[in-house]
Formats: structure tokens, C-alpha cells, sequence
């Protein structure tokens, strides 16, 4: 079954975010920010590279510290 979202721990809770949703991960120090495309942050204790290893390929690392998602930059991509 392919994923679908990003797991991201809160309080005594897993959220499931939709990788549609994400605009884009950064870390800073040992936390990871998850952003969505509202703008909605969240952060994870989990590194950078175990959560770049559960993303889809239209994820790509532009930065070592930040993984975008494509689909949510508008400007680069035009649909025919």
C-alpha cells in the first residue's frame, strides 16, 4: 500500500498529514518544522532524513535542511 501522508507525533496523539498538504520540511537544531500550504506548522522529533525517506519523489531537497514539495509551488509547474 503506498503512503499517503506524514505521521508527526502530538502530545499523546500521531497526526496524519497529507503529503498534498505539505509545502515544506526544515530542521533547526534536532526538531524538524513541517509546514502546509495554509501555513499550519508542526514539529517533529524525528530527523530530517528519516522523514525525507518517507516522502514521495515530488519532494525534492533543495537545501541540506529543507525538502520541498513541488506540487505546492505553483510557479513551477504548468499543467497542459
Amino acid at each position: 500500500k503506498k503512503r499517503t501522508s506524514l505521521p508527526i507525533k502530538k502530545d499523546n496523539s500521531i497526526k496524519l498529514i497529507d503529503f498534498e498538504d505539505i509545502a515544506y520540511l526544515n530542521s533547526k537544531d534536532k526538531y524538524v518544522n513541517v509546514v502546509e500550504v495554509n501555513g499550519t506548522r508542526h514539529l517533529s522529533d524525528k530527523s530530517l532524513n528519516s522523514l525525507n525517506e518517507l516522502l514521495p519523489d515530488y519532494f525534492i531537497r533543495v537545501h541540506r535542511w529543507s525538502p520541498d514539495n513541488l506540487y505546492s509551488r505553483n510557479c513551477f509547474w504548468k499543467v497542459y
